[in-house]
């Protein structure tokens, strides 16, 4: 007897976009590639405007595609949206997560203010006063932020609240999963991962789940796997076709080589297929859903986006005066001249570093730049 003939039914997230990572930034660029700009207009539009806006933080050091754009707005956002400003200006912003996800918010917002003092008093442990100090906006009255705190937290790995957190700037709310995880997640239990045919019923039943969700375009799938995030492309059992025709319980359907999880995995810009064998005890998988308007409540599409563009706009000029206070303080640039001279000996510095790869010298830091990240900035 042949091998039996496999097939299963493409969804419609299967063209997802194939995006890379900062370092740690696995969960920004997962979420970004889930979101899929280039086929949504409003969206790409709206990262767009916004990194227009800030890009001035950054124009010594050029990250040359939209991916990379993209996740540094991102994570400026969240650090803005997390923010404690006495500004009138952010209470439309604040009063959008209060009525969406108000206990998440609370404790994230705590949790983002206990993070940035670590990362401050750790920079005062290490006799980095000059560098400390860009803490003082951001923790106090105002939420003005720097492109080192926005590096420093950029190369910090995201946690599921503050991935629910940026979700909902772009309409798509946590949808809770009945299942044994306390965080809402979908997860599979010690007993349900130890057998080579997947056999509990209750098992089966969140596979089910996951792939009715996958074959729904309104919902998207985020995949927590150990200490990585990646977007999910597609879930289905790769299922012998008489199996399609009815039998749906099929013994070899339910085998777990032929259970597929295909991601894209931003730490390698692919896609990589995946099966049942291959999920952890400490994996999670979140589901979002669309928002749209219901009998209760009315609902605007998008409608944080003005807010927001409101906010950066009028932000990002003091910013960049904040920054550059800061480059002439730290490295005592008084003069044109001067800054010239600084930022052209560190341009010759990474030019060095380039042409060392070429020629196959191992540096730190170069493992990173083979999984399609971009270079760490050197004043971070």
């Amino acid at each position: 007897m042949g091998q039996p003939k496999f097939q299963h039914k493409e969804n419609n997230l299967k063209h997802l976009p194939k995006y890379g990572q900062f370092s740690n930034g696995c969960g920004l660029a997962s979420l970004l590639m889930l979101l899929n700009p280039e086929e949504n207009p409003n969206i790409k539009e709206f990262l767009e405007k916004e990194w227009d806006y800030i890009s001035s933080l950054f124009d010594r050091y050029h990250y040359n595609s939209n991916e990379y754009h993209w996740a540094l707005v991102l994570q400026y956002l969240l650090l803005k949206c997390l923010g404690n400003s006495d500004d009138e200006s952010r209470d439309p912003i604040y009063e959008f997560f209060e009525k969406r996800i108000k206990w998440i918010y609370h404790d994230q917002k705590l949790v983002n203010k206990s993070v940035q003092e670590s990362q401050r008093s750790l920079l005062l442990e290490k006799n980095k006063p000059n560098e400390a100090f860009t803490y003082g906006d951001y923790l106090g009255d105002s939420d003005f932020l720097t492109p080192l705190i926005i590096m420093k937290n950029i190369h910090v790995m995201k946690t599921d609240a503050e991935l629910k957190v940026l979700a909902e700037i772009f309409d798509f709310k946590f949808e809770y999963q009945e299942f044994d995880d306390i965080t809402g997640a979908i997860t599979f239990l010690a007993e349900e991962l130890t057998s080579k045919t997947v056999k509990k019923e209750n098992a089966r039943k969140k596979w089910n789940t996951l792939e009715m969700y996958s074959n729904d375009s309104k919902y998207l799938l985020l995949y927590g796997k150990a200490h990585h995030w990646l977007a999910i492309k597609d879930v289905y059992k790769k299922c012998p076709e008489e199996a399609i025709k009815g039998k749906v319980d099929n013994k070899k359907s339910w085998k777990a080589k032929n259970l597929i999880l295909e991601v894209n995995d931003p730490a390698q810009k692919r896609t990589l297929k995946l099966d049942f064998d291959d999920i952890q005890l400490s994996d999670r998988i979140l589901v979002f859903s669309k928002r749209s308007a219901n009998k209760t409540e009315s609902f605007k599409p998008f409608s944080l986006f003005e807010p927001l563009l409101k906010l950066t706009k009028e932000d990002a000029p003091v910013e960049v005066e904040l920054w550059r206070q800061y480059l002439i303080k730290r490295y005592k640039l008084y003069s044109e001249e001067a800054k010239e001279k600084f930022f052209a000996e560190e341009q010759e510095k990474e030019w060095e570093n380039e042409e060392k790869e070429h020629e196959g010298v191992e540096e730190e830091g170069n493992a990173e730049k083979k999984g399609h990240l971009p270079p760490e900035n050197p004043i971070f």
